[in-house]
């Protein structure tokens, strides 16, 4: 008798759960845009701009090859302490880059909202449900991903379109 009573109180609670609400494709391009700007330490549109954002410890590049790119482009990544940026980037001048990853692992690279490595996790608040995981957020084309550590921040990685 117990089992059946279960089975009844499943069935009816079953469309009790509140379904997220879907935001617009407004709201996510502006989100895209947000997260686009989140790191607003410095202008990261050329190499000899990102180079400039600290004491680089560390800098790497490898071919990259798309159809429909002009010119030579090469995969660079820079690391700085606690910061490592990962941009694909012209051969030639001005060798803008185009960022495509930030991975924020100190404190001392704050997000424009002020979260930052090792802030709690209850301060993470986002205009937009997380997706895929519960503390990753993504708008049409960019994501915000947080990883924790005893309930504070320990990384935050942006991942941005950048083709």
């Amino acid at each position: 008798m117990r089992s059946s009573f279960s089975v009844v109180v499943i069935m009816a609670c079953a469309g009790c759960v509140a379904q997220p609400v879907t935001p617009s494709i407004e709201e996510l391009e502006a989100f895209d845009a947000w997260i686009y700007s989140a790191f607003s330490m410095a202008d990261l549109r050329t190499a000899a701009s990102i180079r400039s954002i600290g004491t680089l410890i560390e800098e790497s590049a490898v071919p990259y090859e798309a159809a429909h790119a002009e010119g030579r482009w090469n995969v660079t990544s820079y690391r700085f302490d606690g910061l490592k940026i990962v941009a694909i980037v012209q051969e030639a001048p001005p060798k803008k880059a185009l960022v495509g990853t930030i991975e924020i692992s100190s404190p001392v690279w704050p997000l424009k909202n002020g979260i930052a490595v090792g802030s709690p996790v209850s301060n993470i608040k986002m205009p937009v449900p997380p997706s895929k995981s519960p503390l990753k957020f993504c708008g049409i084309h960019d994501c915000i991903e947080f990883s924790e550590y005893a309930g504070s921040i320990s990384r935050i990685t942006l991942s941005l379109y950048a083709e």
